[in-house]
């Protein structure tokens, strides 16, 4: 491995300390938002299904992720027991730390164009509030 191979690791888990702190909080904090510019749009409130949707996503997405890891630690030719070989000792440090970077820097990307902040929610529950729903 090269001398800057550390420092990217660093920086891959910095990106993913970051991100697994700030994006189950955003989305959580999102949803109810999403609700109400349903609401507004639709006149339907849709609250039980839209959560119960976002849970079944995070444990799908949980298991393909377990499925994708497993995979590729397979395909690198991981035996349990065994001294790992250079390939799997690569596919650990994509799994542990540029993978996920990259995960999560692409979920920054999808959502940085979200059209609700503050001002855009209190508009959005002055309008359905006005509106009777």
């Amino acid at each position: 491995t090269s001398a800057a191979t550390p420092g990217l690791a660093v920086i891959a888990i910095a990106v993913i300390g970051t991100g697994s702190a700030a994006i189950p909080v955003m989305l959580w904090s999102m949803l109810p938002d999403v609700i109400d510019f349903g609401q507004l749009h639709t006149g339907m409130r849709v609250e039980a299904r839209t959560f119960g949707l976002a849970t079944f996503v995070q444990k799908t997405a949980a298991g393909v992720a377990a499925l994708f890891a497993g995979s590729l630690l397979s395909a690198s030719g991981y035996v349990a027991g065994e001294a790992p070989t250079i390939l799997t000792l690569a596919a650990m440090n994509g799994l542990a730390s540029w993978l996920p970077a990259l995960t999560m820097l692409s979920m920054a990307w999808v959502i940085r164009s979200y059209p609700i902040d503050r001002a855009t929610h209190r508009d959005i529950l002055s309008r359905i509030a006005r509106s009777g729903d």
